[in-house]
C-alpha cells in the first residue's frame, strides 16, 4: 500500500506540477470513459496495418440485442464472431454518436520484396 500511494503522489506531482508524463498519470485515473485499443491486420501482399481505435465515452446501461443470433450450438461449424453482422450480446441503452468508436490513427508498414 505504501508503494502505490508514494507513486500515485508521484504521477500527481509531475501532472500538476513539473507538465510531464501525462500518459502515464492518465492512464493511472482509472477514468471509465476515454478506451482505445489497436487492430493490426496483415493484408494480401503481406503488408502490416495498424489502426488506433478510440471510444470517447463509453456506455454504462446496457440492454440485449434483439438482432443477436444467441448461443452457438456445442458441435456446429459457424462463422467467426468478428464476421458476424452483431457479434455482440448486449448493445448501448441509449443510441448515440458519442459512444461510436473512432479510427485515431492509421499506420501501414510496406512488406519487404524478396
Amino acid at each position: 500500500p505504501i508503494a502505490g500511494n508514494v507513486f500515485g503522489s508521484w504521477l500527481a506531482l509531475s501532472l500538476v506540477v513539473f507538465n510531464c508524463q501525462y500518459d502515464e498519470g492518465f492512464s493511472s485515473l482509472r477514468m471509465e470513459h476515454y478506451k482505445n485499443w489497436l487492430k493490426f491486420k496483415i493484408d494480401s501482399n503481406g503488408d502490416l496495418e495498424m489502426f488506433a481505435i478510440g471510444l470517447k465515452r463509453v456506455p454504462k446501461h446496457w440492454k440485449k440485442d434483439p438482432q443477436w443470433v444467441g448461443h452457438r450450438k456445442e458441435g456446429a461449424v459457424t462463422a467467426p464472431s468478428w464476421s458476424l453482422k452483431t457479434p455482440s450480446k448486449w448493445v448501448p441503452w441509449r443510441k448515440s454518436k458519442k459512444f461510436l468508436p473512432e479510427v485515431i490513427d492509421h499506420l501501414k508498414i510496406k512488406a519487404e520484396s524478396s
